[in-house]
């Protein structure tokens, strides 16, 4: 079985992507909202607790993870011990999870920031999804109804376009103009072709 990352910078659109791949039936891991899940753990909220402090976790004893979003994208040694708390929890997640779909030719792990955690090491091939900086910055503040400010700050945490797109097996322009139903079924064969 093939395991194929999937990323791209915040705003890119990778869940429109995502989208179509499953309705090609590929099975598709979301490691960011198996991330977001992993904030459930009460192993994970204290340690959150102990290292972010008490401000991080709400009254209800969640994660609080705007006041968590608004230490950590703003100081990169921060978002790291966040990650390396996260990203070990989400790993093992998934390798549960691939031996449940040991059947498909090829399954999906999306990850915001494949190559940054490192993950791209744990996938055999990558599809990195691209949007002009605009774009982006108006996706995102619309999706998650923050200012113009906090986007930029997530940007500055991820790596450039340019370096995914060197690091990527393939692109997908999803900038609003290039069809991406094309260009993902041009992906999607020559994935089925390497397993015949």
């Amino acid at each position: 079985m093939i395991v194929v990352g999937l990323t791209g910078g915040i705003g890119s659109g990778k869940s429109t992507i995502k989208q179509v791949f499953e309705i090609l039936h590929v099975p598709v891991f979301e490691s960011d909202k198996e991330g977001h899940a992993v904030l459930q753990d009460a192993g994970v909220v204290a340690k959150l607790k102990d290292v972010f402090g008490a401000d991080v976790i709400s009254q209800n004893g969640e994660v609080d993870r705007k006041r968590l979003a608004s230490i950590v994208f703003s100081n990169k040694d921060q978002l790291s011990v966040l990650n390396g708390i996260i990203h070990p929890a989400v790993r093992d997640k998934f390798k549960s999870w691939k031996d449940a779909h040991c059947h498909s030719p090829y399954v999906i792990n999306e990850a915001a920031i494949l190559f940054e955690s490192g993950l791209n090491l744990h996938v055999d091939c990558s599809i990195n999804v691209s949007a002009p900086a605009d774009i982006r910055i108006e996706r995102v503040i619309l999706r998650d109804k923050i200012d113009k400010k906090q986007v930029l700050d997530r940007i500055a945490n991820q790596m450039s376009d340019d370096q995914r797109e060197m690091l990527a097996t393939w692109t997908i322009i999803n900038d609003g103009k290039c069809p991406v139903i094309p260009q993902i079924l041009k992906i999607d064969g020559q994935l089925r072709n390497k397993i015949e």
